[in-house]
């Protein structure tokens, strides 16, 4: 017990010293430090961050902490968890590949550790050399990159890449320990709006506390995300999606007995009838979040209430399926799964013009390339979980739902 108790000393006072050390060269990262509750305990492997009874913790396993890091791979360590907390990487998942996503993690808050040199083995861009990954790119961006070693081919096309997969996936101090994002652990209550308050607050403290040159300092791409993290949303989503569909009304004249006609005495009025025919085009090449795809849905079929008709476009790199959403309809089971091309729905609306859609709301998450076809009407992207540029989403708006 004296031997263990000796042991939880040596790793508390080592993670303390170089929390000293970043105080020193990195005074933005320590102060995030200061924000964490520590928790020495042999339940994880290395280290790791949580959410955990209204707080952020740091795990801290002390044999590896103590025996097998070196004082500035200790100092990286840390820097790599905190890391994951600047960039959210607690509750960014999309659900689909948990490995995957935990790789993805990796290699974004990798690029930003030095001048502290990571434990050997630790991965790296240069760990996946023939899967053209570029820097300073998002989670979501990376993990669409990984996607591909889950193809049957990829053993042929990205070799390297995929033996670098293969070693990871059985190797949790390599890609390092996240199971305490995903497993219940982030305390009870939890979620996800929860959560992201407490980060910005963390963050924010430590902004404070630290002086302009510090902050100016860090790397872009860090710089980059802590200004999106206080960046306030001025427009609401449903918002714009609901002007939009309102937009998309079109009016005709219609003959009526009901009204005599002012110009014409004894013959039947006219009057104004109001169309709105929408298309809704969902991506279904990868696994849309089931909370994101259902807040997306209630929307939608708020504007049906209104008197729109509107016509549901399943696809993914082609169209599965086309169908009129009727009254009290549920949320739909998508069948897909391929990779992402835009132009089969734009010209599948080129193609039925004389149905009068007035507006397509392209719900994806944009990871694909630019469409080469124009639509014959107005377009809204509503992206979920996308990459930051999009450029490539044109014509038309883009509003994000997460």
């Amino acid at each position: 017990m004296e031997k263990d108790n000796n042991l939880l000393n040596k790793a508390n006072n080592a993670v303390a010293k170089a929390g000293v050390e970043l105080l020193r060269k990195e005074p933005f990262y320590a102060h995030v430090l200061s924000g964490l509750s520590r928790i020495v305990s042999e339940e994880i492997p290395t280290m790791a961050v949580s959410y955990k009874n209204d707080g952020f913790c740091l795990w801290i396993n002390p044999l590896f902490t103590v025996k097998e890091l070196s004082d500035k791979e200790r100092i990286a360590v840390l820097k790599h968890e905190i890391l994951h907390l600047v960039f959210k990487h607690l509750f960014r998942s999309r659900g689909n590949d948990r490995e995957l996503e935990n790789i993805a993690a990796d290699l974004v808050v990798n690029q930003y550790v030095t001048p502290w040199p990571l434990p050997e083995g630790a991965l790296l861009l240069s760990s996946f050399p023939d899967l053209d990954l570029l820097p300073e790119q998002t989670f979501e961006w990376y993990y669409e990159k990984l996607r591909k070693l889950r193809n049957s081919d990829a053993g042929n096309k990205h070799p390297k890449s995929k033996d670098t997969l293969d070693a990871v996936e059985g190797n949790k101090k390599q890609r390092g320990y996240h199971d305490l994002w995903e497993n219940g652990k982030q305390g009870e209550g939890s979620n996800d709006k929860i959560v992201d308050v407490a980060v910005k607050k963390l963050i924010g403290q430590a902004l404070q506390k630290s002086s302009v040159k510090n902050i100016g300092d860090l790397p872009l791409g860090i710089q980059r995300e802590l200004t999106r993290m206080n960046e306030k949303t001025q427009v609401s989503w449903k918002r714009v999606l609901r002007i939009f569909s309102n937009s998309c009304g079109k009016t005709k004249l219609e003959s009526t007995r009901r009204k005599e006609s002012t110009r014409y005495p004894g013959n039947p009025g006219t009057k104004i009838k109001r169309l709105q025919h929408i298309a809704v085009a969902i991506d279904t090449s990868g696994s849309i979040d089931e909370k994101t795809l259902q807040l997306f849905w209630n929307e939608i079929i708020g504007i049906q209430k209104t008197g729109a008709k509107i016509t549901i476009i399943e696809c993914d790199c082609k169209i599965h399926k086309v169908w009129e959403l009727k009254r009290n309809a549920s949320l739909p089971e998508l069948k897909g799964g391929g990779g992402t091309n835009f132009d089969p729905v734009f010209e599948w609306l080129n193609k039925n013009r004389n149905l009068g859609i007035g507006g397509c709301v392209y719900f994806t998450d944009g990871y694909a390339a630019k469409p080469t076809i124009k639509p014959s009407c107005s377009i809204l992207w509503t992206l979920y979980g996308a990459d930051e540029d999009t450029s490539h989403l044109v014509p038309g708006k883009v509003i994000r739902i997460v």
